[in-house]
């Protein structure tokens, strides 16, 4: 009973201005509507500003870290390069690979040769030529050509390609890792020259 008492005044003004509210909402609608359209296209304003500055940060965050990565030196790695013969002649277009002996005591190398036979060494993440990180290497030496196997596939929207299969031209002891036999150590602190002389039967296309 007492808080009934004490809240009827409360009530009371509450429903005068509920009731002078809707009379002056009434009288007003015009007006009001103007009010609310402001209310949203300020609210839709902000909502936009939030999503383009959200993407301005995200965009400074990206290029920041696109300048930094571009700038950056990799690894620090050791000059590896050599020379490639095959039969006392310069073998233009191979691919050169050094791997790890033991695991994480390196850094995969990889090079191609050019035409006089140099190649020059580098990882995925060092910089281009720049060698490879000191260790005990396993070395390959590989080329090859491809040939048509006489199966064809649909390309979509285009005409039946054939399926070629690789040939590899240098002999197994030397471009198979499982047999290879040629190791090499990359020593810190200098230029490593390692010439690479191959000898057999290069397989060509007949």
């Amino acid at each position: 009973m007492a808080c009934g008492v004490l809240l009827a005044p409360v009530m009371q003004a509450t429903r005068s201005v509920r009731s002078n509210t809707i009379r002056s909402f009434s009288t007003n609608q015009a007006e009001n509507r103007s009010v609310f359209r402001l209310i949203f296209i300020y609210q839709f304003t902000k909502k936009e500003y939030l999503m383009l500055r959200h993407a301005a940060v995200f965009c400074l965050v990206f290029v920041s870290l696109f300048v930094i990565g571009c700038n950056s030196k990799g690894i620090k790695t050791d000059v590896v390069t050599g020379k490639v013969t095959f039969n006392d002649e310069p073998l233009e277009g191979a691919s050169v690979r050094f791997s790890p002996v033991k695991q994480g005591a390196g850094n995969l190398g990889y090079g191609a040769t050019d035409k006089d036979g140099v190649y020059k060494l580098q990882t995925l993440l060092g910089n281009p030529d720049a060698g490879t990180t000191p260790g005990e290497y396993l070395v390959t030496v590989s080329k090859s050509f491809n040939v048509g196997t006489g199966r064809f596939q649909q390309e979509p929207g285009g005409s039946p390609i054939e399926i070629m299969d690789p040939v590899q031209m240098i002999p197994e002891k030397y471009s198979d890792s499982r047999k290879s036999e040629m190791r090499y150590t990359v020593v810190a602190g200098q230029k490593n020259e390692y010439n690479i002389s191959l000898e057999g039967t290069l397989k060509t296309k007949k």
